[in-house]
Formats: structure tokens, sequence, C-alpha cells
């Protein structure tokens, strides 16, 4: 019985948070993206691990190009065009955070990591608050970029968590997706303190899928991601002692279990919580350890899709 773990980043740049007022992103500039990418890469590679890399496809183009691309379009969610503000300030001469290539280049050089799409502009493909048409728009400009740039197509892993217009999707060519785990899909307060509760017990883990139990359907959900905590927000009261905890944990069961662990962060959060290098580093080490003692193996979203893996 072999356990496996999966590492996803989200790559989003200024996109992931490009609802939020030009103040609350302005800590996020490209040469910290490149700093924070070079090391995370650096850490990945200390370990000879894979992971899948899910860029935002806005994040990948040059600034002049894309303030062209984005002429025009009007991408409607929640009653707003979700591009007013990256366009106000592309328009601008402001692309710092919003146009980076470079981070993609980083990622691609090392040559073994998978690529998938985190949507066009990290519009939320909300079913109630977004429009057909608007995701139809972003997930083509994404498909056709990644055409463009001679990256794989097939996997994606939901802008916000938000899992929705399946049909579309599959009509593009997506065929798997990193699902939503159960505490995510719960709103508000009450949800804010399950997520918060579960990085002390860990409760969660028991909703840890079989290791090589993904189903090939028109549109794959594989395993459901597990946030490793970043000190941010509500979410900066939690010691980052219990972030490890929990990580080991995690890992002790899916190992003993033959479970697929999903774990991943967004690379921005390391900027303002520099202890994620170490929580990062922790993590795999503690992978290490189990892949040597071969309990584990660590693969990625298109491995865990193409079931390439070991089953239990």
């Amino acid at each position: 019985m072999t356990g496996a773990l999966v590492i996803s980043l989200d790559c989003e740049g200024k996109w992931g948070i490009a609802d939020r007022p030009k103040e609350g992103r302005s800590f996020i500039s490209s040469e910290k993206l490149v700093g924070v990418y070079s090391r995370i890469l650096d850490i990945l590679e200390k370990y000879r691990f894979r992971a899948t890399f899910a860029f935002v496809t806005a994040l990948c183009i040059d600034a002049d190009e894309l303030r062209h691309l984005l002429s025009g379009v009007d991408l409607r969610h929640a009653g707003k065009d979700w591009l007013a503000a990256p366009r106000l300030e592309l328009g601008g001469g402001a692309s710092n955070g919003w146009c980076a290539p470079d981070l993609l280049t980083q990622v691609r050089s090392r040559g073994v990591h998978h690529i998938c799409t985190h949507g066009g502009t990290h519009l939320p493909y909300s079913n109630d608050a977004t429009t057909q048409e608007s995701v139809a728009w972003d997930i083509n400009f994404a498909r056709q970029h990644h055409e463009r740039l001679g990256l794989d197509w097939g996997g994606i892993v939901f802008p916000r968590n938000v899992v929705g217009h399946l049909d579309v999707l599959a009509a593009c060519g997506i065929s798997y997706y990193r699902s939503m785990d159960r505490c995510e899909q719960v709103g508000g307060n009450v949800g804010k303190a399950i997520r918060l509760s579960n990085e002390f017990v860990s409760a969660d883990r028991f909703g840890l899928r079989k290791h090589g139990e993904t189903q090939r359907e028109a549109l794959s959900a594989l395993s459901s991601g597990k946030f490793i905590n970043a000190r941010i927000g509500f979410r900066r009261r939690v010691p980052s002692r219990w972030t490890l905890a929990r990580a080991d944990a995690l890992l002790d069961f899916a190992a003993s279990h033959g479970r697929i662990l999903h774990m991943y962060t967004h690379p921005h959060n390391f900027i303002n919580d520099a202890e994620m290098f170490d929580k990062l580093d922790h993590l795999l080490c503690k992978a290490a350890s189990l892949v040597r003692s071969e309990q584990l193996e660590v693969i990625t979203m298109e491995d865990e899709f193409n079931g390439t893996a070991a089953k239990p």
C-alpha cells in the first residue's frame, strides 16, 4: 500500500486579487515573485520532486500585447467587469505584478514540472455569478495561449476553487481539475472557523481519496487540495509549528492508508509570510523520508489523471 503526494502552486500574481482595492495588491511585484519562484524551484530540486504549476495566462503575456488583447473585453462576474481594475492599471503603464512572463520561463527551464491553466484572467467560474459567455472567452483565451506557448492543455486549477461551468470547459478540451475540499465549500464565518480548526486537529485527513481511485470521465475531478497555511489575515492565528504538525499528520495518514494528499499554496503568499519557505522544505523533507521507505511517491496532477502513479 503506497500513498501519494501532489504539490500544486496557484500562480496568479496580482490577478488572484484583482477585485481588491489597489493598495491591497501593492505588496506583489514581479521582482519579488521572481525571487520567490527561484527559491521554491530550488527547494523542489533539492528533493528531486516534480510539482504542478497552475498559471493564470495573463500573467505570462507581455504587457503591450496584453493591453491589446484585453481592449474592449468585458467579463461579467457578480454584475461587474472583472477586468476593470487590471485594464485601468495596465492602461496607465502599471504592469508590475500583472505581467511577469519570466515566471513561466523559470518553471519551464527546470524541465520537469507539470504546467496547467489557472484560467485566463483568474475569473471565478461561478455558475451563479459569472456569465457563460465570460467563462467561454476566458478559457478559450487560456487555451489559445497555451497552444501558442507550446504548453500542454487539459488540466485546470479553478480560480478561487470555484468549480463551475463544467460543460463550457469540457467543450474547450479540459479533461481534469483539482476538486474543492469540502471545508472550502462552507462560506462565511462558519467556513472560516472550520478551516481554522482543521489547522489544529487535521480532521479533514479522513477525506483523502484512495490512491488509484480516480475515475476517468469526460471531465475528471482529481483529489481535493489542502492549503499550506500562510500566516496572513485570519490565518495569522495559526503558529507555524502547528502547520508543520498538520503536514506530518496528513502525510503519515496518506502513507499508511494508501491515500492521495494534495497540498497547494500561492507563491505570492511567500512574500508576506517568509516562513513559507521553511514550511515547504519541511513538507518535502518529510515526504522524502516516506519515499525512501517506499511508503509514498510524489506525483503531479497530470500523473494522477493518467494513472501513471503506482496503484495500492
